[in-house]
């Protein structure tokens, strides 16, 4: 008996032992690089960590096995397996997160540059439709306070202290634009979008001189054909791209158009809303030898928007007076903006460590901005007893007037320029060289006025002749050039206990000829990557992703275009390089929550400026002061989380916290009293002064002042219903400081309310992506249908105000809010 139970006890150790199956393989991203560090799950057990070579390897007895490959900042691989045989070769490629950041190649790890997804992001609800946009909403250091624009502040600064590129070559945002209705298409289409590169501040030399941020766009080269299609109640867009069988041709190109009269409609000035935006792009290569490839990227929009305004109702104040602003319209407005950027690219070679590039661009655009708007404006107070009958009625008339807003402005501009850029790598140092050479042309006519009449009087009052509130008045052209160049190298230096130390050098230099001026300043980032060992079980441990990175540099911002145009619409000659020096600090540390990896990044950081130009924001227009007249600062920290808070779904968190503040020189505010001690103007008829009072502001807020921001993107499924999805964008920040339209900045430390902002989008897929379908089903990648519920919250977030002045002195700031709540729908195919 005991004999028997042995031998059975064998044969059946035996069989165990023969039926287990090793798995082995390797696990790359997009590119071909090896994922190190990725979680392999089989049947909800880790079961190995990949190597730094990107390969693994387990046994296990399994008849059917769900294996499943995660790592912090890429799609989770599920891949279902019936081994057959003791050993099965695996090889796993992940797909990068939306909204992740990971860090880039080995070679460009020492500065600040974060490498975020390109891919699904037409799933984030927008109301733009401009999902770079909401991209760069995700992460740590920018501020988004406007959905109907494309602008962005990082870290305090402006949009226009902002650096873009497209495949290397400078994207300038419009001239005239006023208001973000009129804006239109931002440059970038996502559908064409390869590769996104972002950082909000401490970048390196090889990019150019704004004191803000830098978003580096490069487009696809499609190794096979590839399409995008998406149709929607605000308009759509088709891109298409493939590759010649030999590889040596590849092409694509994009068709978009906008006319987002839906979302305007829920503004409070009621009208008949026209915008009409398109633009067609094409981005091709060729490869000429094995060390040759030219390039071609061809742009061109189109974007008109016509507005006939009737009537506007603002309701507004609080609970000690309730106001009400009314006004009655007559007149249209139309601008448009024609623009052609179009780029060809040479890329030779030499050998494996000597790489040159040189691009010939050119950007010219034709922008026109014409209106004629009378406005019949009156101002009560309800009643805001709730309680009565009357509730909300007019109590009182608290004034009436009128105003006159005309305009006849046009500018014509063209930037061409030649650059060359050279790589070399020498051991383990990578060095990198480049020099450009622009040439810039603008023409431009003012014509402007703004005439407001109160209670039959022409502000500002004389009674001997009839004076405007504003005029403009100007022919400005503007023919110069600049030259700019850069050098840095990147290396490492090897620690004990396999720690690491990355460290990225350079220097940037700048010529501006119209102004005569050449700066030049260092810029350097010094990365540590300590080995930091988290158990995952008993038998396995990882290496968590951690690097403590800082990072100095001077940047430098010499005058474009907008910023030598002074208040009057003269442009000053006089205008120097803007100045701002950063020190950041930065963590950045993998961790592990629920099984699954997430990501944390955390930065400080000081900004100090120099030699400022200071500006006022009129919704997303900068009205520059022409003239460097103040010193400032921007400090802060900001935190971004980001994984699977659902498992198989990334989502993140963000908060930043931003005190921004400027000193004017020679600023001063006199304060006029009468005899009655009372200031000058007041409500009193004693309007003799006797004495002044003479305050000296010092520091004060800057426009992009805002103290708190958080971010949350949410994405999860229906349980048991995996095709169905659901997007949540919440955007929250605080009031940002404004004040009269009188252009004296120390009067500038009123706030708004604070911006908060709701989309949700529900998705339902029913194409998806790696599953076989039959008939027509089987030429799409994926179909996926959305309902996008946009400002679910119905918030009223104020944009900007409109000033009210009656002869007396006294004056109304009167909210202009954005878009309310609206619902959109969206059919989009991959194919």
């Amino acid at each position: 008996m005991i004999r028997s139970f042995l031998c059975l006890f064998l044969a059946f150790a035996f069989t165990s032992t023969f039926a287990q199956t090793t798995f082995s393989g390797w696990i790359t991203e997009e590119t071909g690089s090896p994922v190190p560090n990725a979680i392999i799950i089989a049947n909800d057990s880790v079961v190995a960590v990949s190597t730094e070579d990107g390969t693994f390897s387990f046994n296990g007895n399994y008849q059917k096995v769900k294996i499943q490959v995660r790592h912090t900042g890429f799609q989770p691989f599920y891949r279902v397996i019936q081994p057959k045989g003791n050993e099965v070769k695996l090889k796993f490629e992940l797909d990068y997160l939306q909204l992740s950041e990971v860090l880039i190649e080995e070679k460009a790890r020492t500065d600040n540059l974060q490498k975020l997804s390109a891919k699904d992001i037409s799933e984030i609800p927008s109301a733009s439709g401009d999902f770079i946009q909401q991209v760069l909403g995700a992460q740590a250091g920018v501020a988004i306070n406007n959905e109907l624009s494309a602008s962005y502040s990082v870290r305090g600064g402006s949009y226009d202290e902002n650096l873009v590129y497209v495949n290397g070559i400078r994207v300038y945002r419009p001239f005239l634009v006023r208001a973000g209705q009129q804006e239109g298409l931002s440059f970038i289409n996502s559908a064409m979008v390869e590769n996104i590169n972002f950082s909000a501040g401490g970048f390196a030399a090889r990019y150019g001189d704004k004191m803000s941020s830098v978003l580096d766009i490069t487009y696809k080269k499609p190794k096979k054909f590839e399409g995008e299609a998406e149709l929607g109640l605000m308009g759509g867009n088709f891109a298409a791209g493939s590759a010649s069988l030999d590889g040596k041709w590849t092409y694509i190109g994009g068709i978009r158009y906008r006319a987002n009269g839906l979302l305007l409609g829920s503004l409070e000035t009621r009208g008949e809303y026209q915008p009409q935006f398109w633009d067609a792009q094409f981005y091709g290569t060729h490869q000429l030898s094995d060390k040759t490839e030219i390039g071609l990227l061809a742009v061109h929009s189109n974007n008109r928007f016509r507005f006939v305004p009737q009537t506007r109702e603002t309701d507004f104040g609080g609970f000690a007076q309730a106001l009400k602003f009314t006004v009655f319209f007559d007149g249209q407005e139309e601008s448009r903006q024609s623009a052609t950027t179009t780029a060809l690219e040479i890329n030779h070679q030499f050998s494996n460590r000597s790489k040159l590039n040189v691009t010939l661009s050119n950007f010219g655009t034709v922008q026109t901005e014409n209106f004629d708007i009378v406005g019949q404006y009156r101002l009560d107070e309800t009643n805001r007893d709730f309680g009565s009958d009357e509730f909300g009625d007019v109590v009182r008339n608290l004034g009436i007037g009128g105003f006159l807003n005309n305009a006849r402005n046009r500018i014509d501009g063209n930037v061409s320029s030649i650059q060359a850029r050279h790589s070399y790598s020498l051991g383990r140092h990578f060095i990198r060289t480049g020099a450009s050479y622009s040439i810039e042309n603008f023409t431009e006519k003012v014509k402007e006025y703004q005439y407001v009449d109160s209670a039959d009087y022409s502000i500002p009052r004389d009674p001997n002749q009839l004076l405007v509130f504003e005029n403009l008045r100007a022919r400005n052209k503007l023919n110069t050039s600049r030259i700019q160049f850069f050098a840095e190298d990147e290396w490492k230096i090897d620690l004990p206990k396999d720690a690491e130390l990355a460290i990225n050098a350079g220097f940037r230099g700048h010529y501006y000829q119209y102004n005569n001026q050449f700066v030049a300043g260092p810029r350097a980032s010094i990365a540590f990557y300590p080995k930091i060992i988290n158990q995952i079980n008993d038998s396995l441990s990882v290496n968590r992703e951690m690097v403590v990175r800082l990072s100095y540099g001077q940047y430098y911002q010499p005058p474009f275009y907008r910023d030598l145009r002074s208040l009057n619409g003269v442009i000053s000659p006089d205008i120097r390089a803007q100045k701002s020096t950063h020190y950041v600090l930065s963590l950045e540390y993998g961790l592990i929550i629920w099984d699954r990896p997430f990501k944390l990044l955390s930065e400080f950081y000081y900004k100090d400026y120099d030699n400022l130009i200071p500006y006022e924001l009129e919704n997303v227009r900068i009205r520059y002061y022409g003239e460097n007249s103040a010193k400032g600062y921007a400090t802060g920290f900001d935190v971004k989380l980001n994984g699977e808070f659902i498992e198989g779904l990334e989502s993140w968190l963000s908060l930043g916290v931003l005190s921004t503040e400027e000193d004017l020189f020679n600023d001063r505010e006199e304060i006029y009293l009468n005899s009655d001690g009372d200031t000058i103007p007041s409500f009193s008829f004693n309007k003799t002064p006797v004495d002044t009072i003479v305050n000296f502001p010092g520091f004060i807020p800057r426009p992009t002042d805002q103290r708190l921001r958080f971010g949350m993107f949410f994405r999860d499924q229906m349980p048991g219903f995996e095709d169905l999805t659901v997007q949540l964008n919440f955007l929250f920040g605080t009031g940002l400081p404004f004040g009269p339209p009188d252009f004296n900045r120390y009067k500038d430390i009123l706030r708004t309310t604070s911006y908060k902002r709701v989309d949700v989008g529900f998705s339902k897929e029913f194409i998806k992506a790696g599953k076989e379908y039959s008939g027509l089903r089987k030429n799409l990648k994926s179909l996926n249908f959305s309902v996008e519920i946009l400002n679910l919250l119905d918030a009223q977030n104020v944009v900007n105000h409109t000033w009210i002045k009656d002869v007396s002195g006294g004056q109304f700031a009167i909210p202009n809010y954005l878009t309310r709540r609206r619902i959109n729908l969206k059919l989009t195919a991959l194919f």
